[in-house]
């Protein structure tokens, strides 16, 4: 997997694995992916793509991302769109409950107020997903540490407000159904039936809430070491 760091000379090297080459890219001059310097190796320019393909929903299109030289490249039948990394003014990853396990997603907002959204997880059909998380976690680390360099003052935060309320408040609704259930068991016998209602949303619901909102919260994050739990999954 290739990766990029800075060196104290104003360039980024981006290190390809055994086998490839190494590419000094000088971003001294803000132009963070315009190859200067030498190019180790074989002595040919190489430069390792990265790639992630996936269709987030039932109503979006199948689409290929891929990080090119100025911009992330999207992809949809056979047109391909540039969204600039200078141009993306805050980052947002999140991590949530779904049907097969946890999913990510990313979240970009650029200047002029556009927002596009890439999920880490393929939508095959209803309740279907195949787990793309290895080239979402490559996709996503290299687009980061892209956006930080050529926009300094991008914001960069994991978790949703929204998310963290809406699990503390499925949460405070199992801790109310445990107290009435506990209330019932003293009072008299409930019907079979409710009570095994009432017990399976306490454990599935409660647990994963009371998971969730450890990931939930908004918080910033260094796009040089982004959390492996909001891009493995």
């Amino acid at each position: 997997m290739a990766a990029l760091f800075r060196t104290g000379s104003g360039c980024v090297v981006e290190n390809i694995p055994p086998g490839g080459n190494i590419v000094w890219k000088d971003v001294s001059k803000y132009s963070p992916f315009g190859i200067s310097g030498p190019v180790r190796g074989n002595e040919r320019k190489h430069i390792v793509t990265m790639t992630h393909s996936v269709r987030n929903s039932v109503r979006a299109k199948h689409t290929t991302y891929s990080l090119g030289e100025s911009g992330l490249d999207l992809e949809q039948d056979g047109v391909v769109m540039t969204v600039p990394y200078g141009d993306i003014k805050r980052v947002n990853l999140i991590a949530y409950a779904a049907t097969n396990g946890r999913q990510g997603q990313l979240s970009l907002l650029t200047r002029t107020g556009e927002k596009l959204v890439v999920r880490s997880h393929h939508f095959q059909g209803l309740g279907q997903f195949e787990n793309r998380s290895e080239t979402y976690g490559q996709l996503v680390r290299g687009l980061l540490q892209r956006i930080s360099i050529a926009n300094p003052v991008a914001v960069f935060v994991t978790g949703s407000n929204l998310y963290w309320y809406l699990w503390a408040m499925v949460l405070a609704l199992s801790v109310i159904v445990a107290a009435i259930l506990v209330y019932a068991l003293v009072a008299a016998t409930p019907p079979i039936f409710p009570m095994i209602m009432s017990i399976s949303f306490i454990v599935f619901c409660g647990f994963i809430a009371w998971h969730s909102l450890g990931t939930s919260r908004q918080t910033p994050f260094d796009p040089d070491a982004p959390p492996a739990n909001f891009l493995s999954f």
